[in-house]
């Protein structure tokens, strides 16, 4: 039989098979990897993909993600605690963090098959943030946003203070989260710009269980600490001031972190070890107010970068927008 005849016939018994669809691949799981610090973490933490070698399947760390646990803590120095007064502004809106997960990063150290691929660059919060501006659509922030708690800063809400402390602290500032309501006396002498991107921020970590004033909680307020994935909280310890905290789950997209996950194609072998060094940080603000009807005054007065080069968090102004009376205290 000529070359000719069997390519015919070949045609022709393709032709008269019944249409097959043909997929490359049949399911699609999620695979784990936890961190290899085996519980101590000393300003960093450890990833390694070598278990994923020899199970047969193909690997996509283009849609591969990171959940850090996070916690923030906010307390006063004095035995009446620290309480955040304002009906506008609870308790779980004192503090939140930046604009994105991405903020908790200073810096990478990546390896492939043994080979550097990223060196030990700080600030990698910040270039990857600009990229995240650049490149997220709409889509993205919808899908992701919560997740990785992204929302951008409003750009019209920027305070800028030359004295000691002010409403919104000292120096350039852009942390007021709420305006107050307009009224035909104040309509036109008051600035009513907020920062809605760290509002919705704060709103994504702010879950209150406890029920308070305004309080952000679940159906079930009984147990919505225990099922939540962001949640705040108050405790006292050892009869000192009341301690306000919040356990944040992180979510980090692995390409958001670095252009190397969102280039590389499917792997079924191969080893990435991957050291994430994160910025954690200290401080304290001085808080003042002059009488039970004034704003408070916020001055930072120290500054301790424990880990990294970046302070994650932001405070938010201790007064609403437009400084009216008594809209706000913290008392430390």
């Amino acid at each position: 039989m000529s070359n000719a005849s069997a390519a015919d016939e070949y045609i022709f018994d393709e032709a008269c098979e019944s249409d097959v669809l043909r997929k490359p691949f049949i399911s699609k799981t999620m695979q784990v990897i936890y961190d290899s610090n085996n519980g101590v973490y000393n300003n960093q933490i450890l990833f390694s993909t070598g278990m994923l070698n020899g199970v047969g399947k193909w690997t996509d760390f283009q849609n591969s993600y990171i959940e850090i646990p996070f916690t923030m803590a906010f307390y006063g120095t004095s035995a009446a605690g620290a309480t955040y007064t304002d009906v506008t502004n609870p308790n779980q809106f004192i503090m939140g963090l930046k604009n994105s997960s991405l903020q908790l990063i200073d810096s990478l150290i990546l390896q492939y098959n043994g080979t550097s691929v990223i060196q030990n660059s700080i600030f990698t919060n910040v270039i990857q943030q600009f990229k995240i501006l650049a490149s997220w659509t709409q889509e993205d922030l919808t899908k992701w946003g919560a997740a990785t708690v992204t929302s951008v800063d409003s750009t019209d809400s920027f305070h800028f203070s030359n004295v000691t402390a002010s409403t919104f602290g000292d120096g350039t500032s852009n942390n007021s989260i709420a305006p107050i309501v307009a009224t035909p006396t104040t309509i036109a002498s008051t600035n009513y710009s907020y920062n809605k991107g760290f509002m919705e921020r704060l709103l994504v970590t702010g879950l209150n269980p406890n029920g308070a004033v305004n309080g952000l909680q679940t159906e079930n307020a009984a147990s919505s600490a225990f099922i939540a994935k962001n949640f705040y909280g108050t405790t006292v310890v050892g009869g000192g001031p009341t301690v306000h905290y919040w356990q944040v789950m992180l979510t980090l997209r692995c390409k958001d972190l670095s252009d190397f996950f969102d280039k590389i194609p499917l792997m079924m072998s191969g080893r990435i070890d991957l050291t994430i060094n994160f910025n954690t940080f200290g401080g304290k603000v001085s808080c003042t107010q002059a009488s039970a009807a004034a704003d408070t005054q916020l001055q930072t007065t120290q500054w301790n970068q424990l880990a990294g080069h970046c302070c994650p968090f932001m405070i938010a102004a201790g007064a609403v927008v437009g400084g009216a009376a008594a809209s706000s205290a913290i008392h430390a």
